[in-house]
């Protein structure tokens, strides 16, 4: 029943401005809140997640991240799409239905949207989009998009990135002025997870053959 009411919530909430109705509006923090509950629930629930791919929220989150900027949501938004293209019943479909709606080219407009973005500012974002990314990159029927695209040189500048800015820190352990210890913490585990990603993409991409060139 939760999920029937937030994704109806979503979706009126999307539609509001095509109504014309000048009392409605989109209330974005509203739509950051409802999706972050909906990627929470969809983390390792596979019931959850084919509940959403079967009531085709795919084409929801897809419009989402293609038409609002605010990262917040965009962030929850990734990460239930990262839920819902792996393990479980319905993940082949719900990779398929993101690809036909130019899904990976959307994804890959928001990597290179905040590729110049300061770490500290993007690290959990990005770690979200290349882990939705690595549910692509092992299936060789995606691998023309992902070479057309340069999802293997923007993976690699990224991993190149984190691993400066974590040398660049001494791991974390260098507190910046003015910032609180626990926020410092967290933001390096996100680069810590951004740079195991990153790896896991470049390997899976190594073990498909027809992916050589993808990787020089």
């Amino acid at each position: 029943e939760l999920i029937n009411i937030l994704t109806r919530f979503v979706f009126n909430q999307l539609e509001a401005p095509c109504r014309g109705n000048g009392a409605m509006k989109v209330e974005e923090h509203l739509i950051s809140s409802s999706l972050g509950i909906l990627a929470n629930i969809t983390c390792n629930n596979p019931y959850n997640k084919q509940s959403l791919v079967s009531k085709g929220f795919v084409p929801i989150l897809v419009q989402i991240c293609s038409t609002i900027s605010h990262k917040e949501i965009v962030e929850s938004a990734v990460a239930t799409l990262r839920h819902l293209t792996c393990r479980n019943p319905m993940s082949v479909e719900a990779c398929q239905a993101l690809y036909e709606l130019n899904g990976l080219p959307i994804i890959t407009n928001i990597i290179n949207r905040y590729s110049s973005s300061p770490m500290i500012n993007s690290a959990n974002l990005k770690k979200v989009l290349f882990g939705l990314i690595a549910n692509f990159v092992a299936d060789p029927k995606y691998l023309n998009q992902i070479r057309d695209l340069k999802i293997t040189q923007l993976t690699a500048h990224t991993m190149a990135s984190v691993i400066e800015e974590i040398k660049k820190n001494n791991g974390g352990k260098s507190l910046p002025p003015g910032v609180k210890y626990y926020t410092w913490m967290l933001y390096f585990h996100n680069c810590q997870k951004l740079l195991e990603v990153c790896l896991l993409v470049l390997y899976l991409m190594s073990l498909e053959a027809s992916a050589f060139d993808l990787m020089s």
